[in-house]
């Protein structure tokens, strides 16, 4: 089940919509990734983002999204892993995902946040859902011929 969320996580794209105004690095192009529909249910959230520009982007290290979680007014970064801790291996993550001029690419995340621990049977994935809080997905993309890296920023909330 996992992995499934995480293929079709791989099959769409972001928007820039930090509400600060900010992106953490790089440069935001809220123009290249328009948000043309949002979910959020009890097992996750689902934001379908357009390519609204005329050439193909890609969304770099696709698996690999940064999901941060605002605190006192500063961002961290929460657990998130691509793999469950002491499983069986995990296939390698694409390092691009090609969107079409009006392609789509959707990010989706369980609103589980993860952590591998360790004890006297070995190491083991530790999931906790996601406390109340504004949170953010940031995601790095290129144009595909000549680009230069940027960013998509998806803010969101958890009630």
């Amino acid at each position: 089940m996992r992995y499934l969320i995480i293929i079709l996580l791989a099959t769409l794209g972001c928007k820039s919509t930090s509400k600060n105004g900010q992106t953490p690095t790089g440069e935001s192009t809220p123009n290249v990734f328009q948000e043309v529909s949002r979910e959020m249910t009890n097992s996750g959230i689902y934001v379908k983002l357009k390519n609204t520009s005329e050439i193909p982007q890609s969304i770099l290290n696709p698996m690999k999204q940064s999901i941060e979680r605002n605190v006192d007014g500063e961002w961290k970064k929460v657990g998130v892993l691509y793999c469950d801790c002491g499983g069986p291996p995990c296939p390698a993550p694409p390092n691009e995902q090609s969107v079409e001029p009006s392609g789509t690419f959707i990010f989706s995340w369980d609103l589980m946040v993860e952590e591998c621990k360790s004890d006297q049977n070995g190491r083991s994935t530790v999931k906790d859902r996601a406390t109340k809080g504004e949170y953010r997905a940031i995601y790095q993309f290129r144009a595909e011929v000549g680009g230069d890296r940027k960013e998509v920023v998806v803010n969101f909330s958890v009630d």
